[in-house]
C-alpha cells in the first residue's frame, strides 16, 4: 500500500486519522503505533520481524550507554557494537549478492575455482530509512545529544512511524 494508492488515501489514511482523534489523548501513541505497523505489514509481511528486531537492538543498546560513565571506555565499545550490528544487518540484508557477485567476478579472472549463485532475498520496505533512523538514534545517545528512551513503546513507534517510514 503505497502513498499514491486508493487503498491508502481513501481507507487507511482516514482510519488512521478517524481512530487518532477518538483514541483518548494518553493512548494515541498506541493509536499510531498500531497504524505504523499495519501499516509496514501490507508491504512486508512476515519481514516484520527485522523491524522490531532492529528496534529491540536499538533499544536496548542506548539504554545500556545511557548507564555508562561518558569517560566509561566500555561505553565506546556498546556504541561500536550496536553500530556494527545495525550495519551488519543491512549489508548482509541488501549487498550480500553485490559483493559475493563481484568476489566471484575476480576470482575468475584470477583463475580461482570459487563461484556464487545470487540468491533472491526478500527485503522488508523501509529497511535503509528505519536502520539509518536507528543508527543516527545510536549516535545521538553515545554524544550525550539526547537521553536513552526508555519506554519501549516510544522507540517502536519512533522507528516505525508510518508518514515517514517510506
Amino acid at each position: 500500500m503505497a502513498y499514491h494508492t486508493t487503498p491508502y488515501l481513501l481507507l487507511f489514511l482516514p482510519a488512521a486519522l478517524l481512530f487518532y482523534q477518538i483514541t483518548p489523548a494518553k493512548w494515541r501513541s498506541y493509536t499510531l503505533l498500531i497504524f505504523s505497523y499495519l501499516f509496514f505489514w501490507s508491504f512486508s509481511e512476515k519481514l516484520i520481524i527485522y523491524l522490531i528486531g532492529t528496534t529491540f537492538l536499538t533499544h536496548h543498546i542506548c539504554i545500556w550507554m545511557d548507564t555508562m560513565d561518558k569517560r566509561d571506555k566500555r561505553k565506546k565499545r556498546v556504541f561500536q557494537l550496536g553500530i556494527l550490528l545495525l550495519l551488519g544487518t543491512i549489508l548482509c540484508l541488501k549487498y550480500r549478492n553485490f559483493f559475493f557477485g563481484n568476489v566471484s567476478k575476480l576470482a575468475m579472472v584470477l583463475h580461482i575455482d570459487w563461484s556464487y549463485q545470487d540468491q533472491l532475498i526478500f527485503l522488508p520496505i523501509g529497511i535503509s530509512f528505519y536502520t539509518f533512523q536507528a543508527l543516527s538514534y545510536v549516535i545521538d545517545v553515545y554524544r550525550g545529544e539526547v537521553p536513552a528512551q526508555h519506554n519501549f513503546w516510544h522507540m517502536l513507534l519512533y522507528i516505525s512511524f508510518f508518514p515517514q517510514l517510506i
